[in-house]
């Protein structure tokens, strides 16, 4: 295989081999130039004169030779500007969240050779931002409605656009008095830096020592190198070199080729370079491997460098797609290599020393005044206590202050519970004051450095070297803000200091060229290895999602040149199937899970190799469950699995058999291979304490605090509308207090309910803001209840509850294999109560479930399930009932919908029977359906358990996609 850089680095040799001391070779990234030295070291066998080298920002900045500000500097000068402009008082941390959008589109202006002026001057008048805001993305809306205190989501936006607009109509003399006054202190920026570059290049006095430039394997190049470019060229001074396939160069819908289909015309390749520029994609061997897990992907990697042989190790190169892989990368892949070498860096603000300042900045953003003193946060308390560093300090005294916090059911810490111990003293501090925020975590960290020192396990030596990075950057970015005077609160310098640490990464030794290449996605420019494994190719990282922020919409910077979404997206495919050119051997991997809420879903890319006219082969990284055509069709119920099955009607070690659940026989209607796998092969996936309050816990919080509420009327008798209505906010509130501490809070539950009583605790008081908004909610909700049940007992002479979360089961015989067999069936009752002689099951649902069904055996279709499944359960519950107490004429199931409740709404699941046709439990009294609710669920569960029967997967991709199991059956939806 020969690589894009041999064929550059021999022309280079074939044409320039006595004049290299006069030329200059760029590279669009320092990596680049390392590859092609060893490409030369590997034609060239005599002693010469290397060319210099350089990457493309080092060339252009030593044309114009100008210090480029700080950072911190920049921002400072821009809010002076701003400040002198507008005449406001408006203070540095609500002008920060824009000044970054500001300056980031600066600097677009100026690299792309925008006219300020024309772009900028009298932007309000543009018909786009007077008539409508609708190109703005739904993170940016979120950003304006914070930052102007206004809510979108109203029919009049005019307060909105004018302030925006006011914003907009300041822009163009921003711009000029930031660059006034940068020049002013004798610095300038990076995007000033490029224009002015392009400015002086055709200049007589231009600095450029060099008789030859050689630029090698660019892509998208800014309209400042663009022009640059073209001088040189103009001048005889440059030579260009492009690396595509003339697939994606011919295709005009291709995007790989949107920017090379016209640099390769405007700026020829030098006669007599013959390097290759078509490759045969249809003999590559191109595998496709689905992980639902980050592990499982690690493991494909390693099952296939085990395959590779060791000469071509060095020809190998695994590429993280997601940086946040590479510590579990190399730990997966180191033992299995003899060398590797990683040319990514690695990021602190992905090591535990970043995690170590991100929880004590979270520490500080938290506290919060509790009763007339400043208090901690428990969970933030918990964590520092917790984290490896605290613990390398002074374990016991951690471990003991966390069952301490534990047990007495301590929420708001306060500082008198840390005066025992110095490193608790020094790291739980009460910073309130802006210049001690950088002396906090400098005092920490350099506490932390002494304690490394002393340590002799190895284990603690690149931590010791993170702490000392870290150091640095909170030195600098102290330093910056010194030299400003700039004021800002906790939550600006925590985003200056993210800042700072998302730039700054760890270098690893190693030797260039020597054994695997681990590396980034953008660090593959002009890489050719022959065996290529690329982690993480989802959608939304392979292209990378979301849309800059700006303040210039689409179309306008479409129509000046500056750079938009589809131009990111290009750039990424170009990368992307350049790295395929002359690759052998193509392993993809990418992550089906759940994260963020969303199911993982495969790259483009993918897609497009898939569908193409590529040899690709999807192989599921689970080999012991049949597939056909990729996708899993049926698990047949083999002997092991009928075994499996017999939790249900054979008893344990301790006697008990298990019972089948309304809710397991709803999960088997939904999809029978999800009943599988998390009722058969009881797999589950793990799930953190988490304080965040998902749907799940919304209901379990609902049901405990209605629990607490009525537990007092069971057994009473019938109670009147009055007795509910006198129900005491006091007690209510009390019951909702506990519903929260139990839920989200698993510890010392006895201790944590008698504070509650004493007062000692007041839960709403004690969570986020956040979490407040979901008390209140719920607390409304049980207010709407207790009235609607009030109006109920009023019409009816009185409501007696009967049981609150109650267990009611009954048999039901089945055959299996030739046998009989006895299983049981039931669950908790979420309550059970009486009026108007009618029995009321109630299930409450906090969730969308329907009450009203089509027809009576729409409940009992599995199209249906994911509408009816509320009501199914239901009538299961109230035939578990009816066999425990039978004999009762009329027994309701009522679904109660927590949005839904309102006076003189029914809960009562019932039917609507069609126009013409006979009434079928209209009334929605389960007794008279009895006998054909027992004959469906007796159909069902026996087909549960029939050997003759597979599970089979459902087409519902509604349930595919809310399903932990899905990538088992490796379903693209």
């Amino acid at each position: 295989m020969t690589t894009f850089l041999h064929n550059v680095a021999e022309f280079v040799l074939a044409n320039y081999a006595n004049d290299l001391k006069d030329c200059c070779i760029v590279f669009p990234n320092r990596r680049s130039a390392v590859y092609f030295f060893e490409e030369v070291k590997r034609i060239n066998h005599r002693v010469i004169w290397l060319p210099k080298h350089c990457t493309i920002d080092e060339f252009i900045h030593s044309i114009v030779n100008e210090p480029v500000a700080m950072p911190i500097t920049l921002l400072s000068e821009l809010y002076l500007a701003h400040k002198e402009l507008t005449k406001s008082e408006e203070s540095f941390d609500k002008f920060f969240q824009w000044a970054q959008v500001i300056l980031s589109d600066f600097e677009d202006i100026d690299k792309y050779l925008v006219d300020a002026r024309a772009l900028l001057q009298n932007i309000q008048d543009i018909k786009e931002l007077n008539s409508n805001i609708d190109y703005l993305t739904e993170e940016q809306r979120r950003t304006i409605e914070h930052f102007f205190n206004v809510t979108l989501n109203t029919d009049d936006k005019s307060e909105l656009k004018k302030r925006f607009l006011s914003i907009w109509r300041n822009l163009l003399p921003m711009y000029e008095n930031f660059n006034l006054r940068l020049k002013k202190r004798n610095v300038t920026y990076n995007g000033a830096v490029y224009r002015k570059a392009a400015q002086m290049i055709g200049e007589p006095g231009a600095q450029l020592p060099y008789s030859k430039y050689i630029f090698v394997g660019f892509n998208a190049i800014t309209r400042a190198e663009e022009h640059i470019f073209k001088t040189l060229q103009q001048q005889g001074k440059a030579l260009f070199f492009w690396d595509y396939d003339e697939s994606y160069i011919t295709d005009e819908q291709h995007e790989a080729g949107r920017f090379l289909r016209r640099y390769a015309k405007e700026f020829k390749e030098p006669e007599g370079y013959t390097g290759q520029h078509s490759f045969d994609f249809k003999s590559k061997n191109i595998k496709i491997i689905a992980s639902p897990t980050e592990s499982g992907q690690l493991y494909a990697a390693t099952q296939r460098l085990k395959e590779i042989p060791s000469e071509e190790m060095s020809q190998t190169a695994m590429v993280l797609s997601d940086e946040t892989l590479l510590t579990s990368a190399l730990e997966s892949v180191a033992p299995y290599l003899s060398s590797l070498n990683v040319t990514m860096g690695y990021a602190i603000k992905n090591s535990i020393a970043g995690h170590w300042i991100e929880l004590l900045l979270q520490l500080q953003s938290n506290k919060r005044e509790h009763r007339g003193e400043m208090k901690f946060y428990f969970k933030n308390v918990l964590a520092v206590l917790q984290h490896p560093f605290f613990m390398s300090v002074c374990e016991q005294y951690a471990t003991e202050t966390v069952d301490k916090i534990r047990e007495e059911a301590i929420f708001q810490i306060p500082l008198s519970l840390f005066e025992s111990n110095d490193f608790a003293k020094l790291v739980f501090q009460f910073i309130d004051n802006q210049t001690k925020y950088s002396e906090y975590l400098l005092d920490v960290l350099k506490t932390l450095m002494r304690h490394f020192a002393t340590q002799e396990n190895d284990n603690w030596i690149m931590q010791q070297e993170l702490v000392y990075r870290l150091t640095l950057q909170i030195q600098q970015l102290d330093s910056e803000l010194k030299a400003e005077s700039l004021e800002m609160d906790l939550t600006t310098y925590y985003q200056l200091l993210r800042r700072y640490l998302n730039s700054s990464k760890v270098p690893f030794e190693g030797e260039p060229i020597s054994g695997l290449q681990v590396m980034g996605f953008l660090e593959t420019r002009n890489v050719d290895p022959k065996n290529l494994i690329i982690l993480n190719v989802n959608e939304d990282t392979i292209p990378a999602n979301g849309d800059s922020p700006t303040f210039v919409p689409h179309n306008m910077r479409r129509a000046f040149g500056l750079p938009t979404r589809d131009d990111r997206e290009a750039m990424y495919a170009y990368y992307f199937y350049r790295l395929l050119q002359r690759a052998e051997n193509v392993t993809l991997t990418y992550f089906t899970g759940q994260q963020d809420g969303k199911k993982g879903e495969c790259s483009r890319y993918i897609m497009q190799l898939i569908y193409g006219d590529y040899n690709v082969k999807e192989e599921p990284l689970q080999s012991n469950i049949s597939f056909a055509a990729n996708e899993l069709q049926e698990i047949k119920k083999s002997n092991q699995t009928i075994k499996q099955l017999g939790i249900y009607f054979e008893p344990d070690s301790e006697g008990k058999i298990k019972a089948l659940s309304p809710s397991s026989i709803v999960t088997y209607m939904r999809c029978p291979v999800m009943f599988y796998f998390s009722k058969v092969l009881r797999l589950s996936v793990n799930e953190e304490i988490d304080e965040s309050i998902d749907s799940r816990v919304f209901g379990n919080i609902f049901h405990k605090a209605a629990e607490g509420i009525y537990r007092p009327f069971v057994g009473k008798g019938a109670v009147s509308s009055d007795a509910i209505k006198s129900i005491s906010k006091d007690f209510i509130k009390n019951q909702i207090d506990k519903a929260f501490a139990e839920s989200l809070y698993p510890f010392n539950k006895e201790l944590i309910f008698s504070k509650i009583d004493s007062g000692e605790i007041d839960m709403r008081t004690d969570l986020k803001n956040e979490q407040r908004i979901i008390y209140d909610v719920i607390g409304k909700y049980v207010s709407a209840m207790l009235k609607y049940d009030a109006d109920i007992a009023d019409a009816n002479g009185g409501l007696e509850f009967v049981s609150l979360e109650k267990s009611y089961y009954m048999p039901m015989n089945i055959e299996i294999g030739g046998k009989q067999h006895r299983i049981s069936i039931g669950g908790t009752i979420d309550r059970v109560d009486k009026c108007g002689g009618a029995v009321r099951i109630v299930d409450y649902k906090t969730g969308p479930n329907e009450i009203v069904a089509n027809s009576f055996d729409a409940i009992f279709d599995p199209e249906l399930i994911h509408e009816y499944k509320g009501a199914l359960q239901t009538l299961i519950y109230c035939m578990t009932y009816d066999y425990e107490y039978p004999g009762n004429l009329c027994i309701e199931p009522y679904l109660y919908k927590t949005t839904l409740f309102k006076k003189g709404e029914s809960f009562l699941i019932h039917t609507k029977t069609p126009k013409g046709e006979e009434p079928f439990f209209e009334d929605g009294n389960y007794s008279t359906v009895k006998e054909q609710v027992a004959d469906n669920i007796q159909n069902i569960v026996t087909e549960i358990f029939n050997p003759e029967t597979p599970f089979i997967p459902t087409n519902d991709l509604k349930t595919c996609g809310h399903c932990d199991f899905s990538y088992f059956c490796n379903k693209r939806f």
